[in-house]
């Protein structure tokens, strides 16, 4: 997914943890405009619905933000999320979404 991204923007990070993500938000030297997270994060860890409206508010420069998810039942109101990404597609549904 990476490498298909890369082709579509000047810049594409691929980070483990949702600290190594806030991380990146708080820099400031170049921050990021899109941004796509997964719902499960791993074992202990919020959700990646949980955490988006905080993200929202540490880096004001997002423009797009898109949940990366195979739950079928999402609630109904996702604040901070722009578009859900139904897990499993193909490459080019998730390029739609972030260009929208």
């Amino acid at each position: 997914m990476a490498r298909y991204l890369q082709r579509h923007f000047d810049s594409v990070q691929v980070l483990e943890t949702w600290t190594e993500v806030e991380a990146a938000l708080l820099d400031r030297r170049c921050p990021p405009t899109h941004l796509i997270s997964g719902q499960d994060l791993g074992e202990g860890s919020p959700t990646g619905a949980s955490l988006i409206p905080r993200w929202r508010q540490l880096c004001p420069a997002l423009e797009c933000v898109v949940l990366a998810t195979g739950v079928v039942e999402l609630p109904a109101e996702l604040p901070g999320v722009d578009a859900v990404f139904h897990k499993p597609a193909q490459p080019a549904e998730l390029l739609s979404l972030l260009a929208a």
